[in-house]
């Protein structure tokens, strides 16, 4: 290396510049700058060799010299053990030895930092590293701590769907129980209402039956008219017969009388002449025509208490059939209201069955999603088991 490389170089580096000149004639005071500047590079406290150097005291100072150059010379045989840096070459320095040791120590110093560039390089490198593997280490703890949280939850979960689902598969059975008999009783309900609907239609066909034989309002009106003629009638002729019958006494008497005067009259006629007998004719004759007429008007009289009866008893037979056909019409209104009243019990229990099917699917629906949860949570166990051996 050429003195001005080397000059170049240094004063590139160092705080104490070097020329041309201090090579030529290199003195002490220069030789100690100089070596002062080069060991604060490598971050040396020279405060306490300043002040040695400076001593009023000769012995201090020459002490100080002789482990001054000790120690320079143990870097200058670092390069090349037949160097060496005596105290003359200290106090009495050349300008070829001193451009040779400050050329080796400048080298020295450029190998020491490019070695502690590569080595604080490849330190970075490992600290790094370090920081990775501790932060990748505090990272896996705390997964590892929150598996084992996540452990624990998913146990304590795993505990309480234990306990949950024997009372959603109990709940799920009460509710197919109910659910079947739901179902029996809706089929029993619908036997009922088809016979309901059976015995509805009977009716109504007897309703249309009856509805034919009835007869009009206005014919109604003419029979109640009718029947209060009739009973008007009956009712005078009942009084004609409490009447007639308090002299009916008498009538049959006098009815007896004349049949008995007649046959008189009929053994007198044998007995007299033809002619002698006209009187007694015309008498048998006129009582012969009253006891017709009375027998007549008796017979009229019984005829009509016959007919007047027998027509009561046609009216209160009419208003027999009439009663039980409004008896009818009721019972069938009665059937078609509680027909009605089953067929929306029937509705209710069909809303009832809907309501216990769902109820039951969302139960089925709740005991999968927990069966997968559960598989899902025996996974993840095994998954932090593994990762735990594996760790």
């Amino acid at each position: 290396m050429s003195n001005a490389k080397f000059i170049a170089d240094w004063n590139d580096i160092f705080d104490h510049k070097i020329k041309e000149s201090d090579l030529q004639k290199p003195t002490e005071l220069f030789v100690f700058n100089v070596l002062v500047d080069y060991l604060k590079k490598f971050s040396m406290d020279c405060a306490a060799l300043i002040n040695h150097k400076n001593s009023p005291n000769p012995e201090m100072r020459r002490q100080f010299r002789a482990r001054f150059c000790a120690y320079i010379d143990h870097i200058y045989k670092i390069s090349c053990a037949a160097n060496n840096f005596v105290y003359y070459d200290f106090i009495k320095p050349s300008p070829k030895k001193t451009t040779h040791m400050l050329k080796v120590l400048l080298n020295y110093y450029l190998y020491v930092e490019m070695l502690k560039k590569e080595t604080v390089t490849l330190a970075d490198a490992k600290i790094k590293e370090r920081n990775r593997l501790l932060d990748k280490k505090t990272n896996y703890h705390l997964e590892v701590e929150a598996y084992k949280r996540q452990l624990n939850e998913i146990q304590e979960r795993i505990a309480k769907y234990k306990d949950t689902l024997p009372k959603l598969k109990e709940q799920a059975e009460a509710l197919a129980s109910k659910e079947k008999a739901q179902a029996e009783k809706i089929a029993q309900l619908q036997d009922t209402i088809r016979n309901y609907d059976a015995i509805l239609n009977q009716l109504k066909c007897k309703e249309d039956e009856l509805k034919c034989d009835l007869v009009s309002e206005e014919e109604i009106e003419s029979i109640a008219a009718n029947k209060a003629v009739l009973e008007q009638a009956i009712s005078e002729q009942e009084e004609i017969e409490r009447i007639t019958l308090a002299n009916s006494k008498d009538r049959v008497k006098l009815l007896n009388k004349m049949q008995t005067s007649i046959e008189k009259i009929e053994i007198t006629m044998k007995s007299y002449p033809l002619e002698d007998l006209n009187p007694l004719r015309e008498m048998k004759a006129s009582l012969q025509q009253m006891y017709n007429q009375l027998a007549s008007q008796k017979a009229i009289n019984d005829k009509k208490k016959n007919t007047i009866e027998t027509n009561l008893e046609m009216m209160h037979k009419y208003e027999i059939i009439m009663r039980q056909k409004k008896d009818i019409l009721l019972d069938i209104e009665g059937k078609a209201v509680e027909t009605l009243h089953i067929k929306k019990n029937i509705e209710n229990e069909e809303m009832i069955y809907e309501d216990l099917t769902g109820t039951l699917q969302s139960l089925e629906k709740e005991l999968q999603e927990q069966n997968e949860l559960g598989d899902f949570i025996l996974g993840s166990v095994q998954s932090v088991v593994d990762a735990l051996c594996d760790s």
